[in-house]
């Protein structure tokens, strides 16, 4: 099935765990968001920001598949660390 041309497609918390959602405050990271469309990718944004450290434009929705491959990374981190949670933080930004 196809969207339909007005559907807007953003992809955000690729890298962050369900336990760091679930911990019952902010998740201890940053969130990627990438999508094509800027206003659904603000919006995505301010979401991210509600429950996270922050949500961090990442530009397009093709730049998904990049923090999408970091995701086994993360699990070996996990594993070498012994934690459940290693994330994602973006430095430099004001």
């Amino acid at each position: 099935a196809s969207l339909d041309a007005s559907t807007r497609v953003v992809g955000a918390f690729h890298n962050v765990g369900s336990q760091k959602l679930h911990g019952g405050g902010k998740a201890d990271c940053d969130v990627l968001v990438f999508g094509d469309d800027a206003e659904a990718r603000r919006a995505v944004i301010e979401l991210a920001n509600a429950v996270s450290n922050r949500g961090v434009d990442g530009g397009a929705l093709a730049n998904a598949a990049a923090a999408e491959a970091l995701t086994s990374v993360l699990i070996a981190i996990n594993r070498s660390y012994k934690v459940k949670g290693a994330g994602i933080a973006i430095t430099g930004l004001a």
